[in-house]
């Protein structure tokens, strides 16, 4: 792992938020974690009230976040 990941890493495991490239712009990133969350909010000047999108290569880390994983599965949002 280099450098920069490291550090993405340690910024991401302590709560912070990091700036990562995507195919168009930069976006936000973060854990989600309530003060993760707040401090994403703050920067993108976002009520906290809005949704977020959630990424992730494995369903069952939604568990936490929906109510119903079988709707997930369904509609193939995985």
């Amino acid at each position: 792992m280099n450098f920069k990941t490291r550090l993405a890493v340690n910024v991401l495991n302590s709560g912070g938020v990091v700036s990562l490239p995507t195919d168009t712009i930069q976006g936000l990133s973060c854990l989600p974690l309530n003060t993760s969350l707040q401090r994403l909010a703050k920067l993108k000047q976002r009520s906290s009230k809005k949704g977020f999108i959630l990424i992730s290569n494995n369903i069952h880390h939604f568990e936490a976040y929906v109510n119903d994983l079988n709707l997930l599965k369904k509609n193939k949002a995985y």
